[in-house]
């Protein structure tokens, strides 16, 4: 079994704008999730997104209370 590492990026798209990913990035994804295997993310991943919500980051559409639920709830 492979292991993936998500940066921060990857991480806030797979979680709220899927679109956004390559056809490989979400293959892998969906295939890792369906088995209910971890993509790991490092503790810096949650540090960047909670840092972005704030300071407010336009970017970021989703709130931060529902992407961290979904990180913490799924794999």
């Amino acid at each position: 079994m492979q292991r993936y590492l998500a940066d921060t990026h990857i991480v806030y798209w797979w979680r709220t704008e899927p679109q956004k990913l390559s056809r490989e990035q979400r293959r892998i994804l969906d295939f890792h999730e369906r088995l209910g295997q971890p993509i790991f993310l490092s503790a810096i991943t949650l540090l960047e997104i909670a840092v972005n919500y704030g300071i407010g980051n336009r970017k970021f559409k989703a709130s931060a209370e529902r992407m961290l639920e979904s990180l913490e709830t799924d794999p």
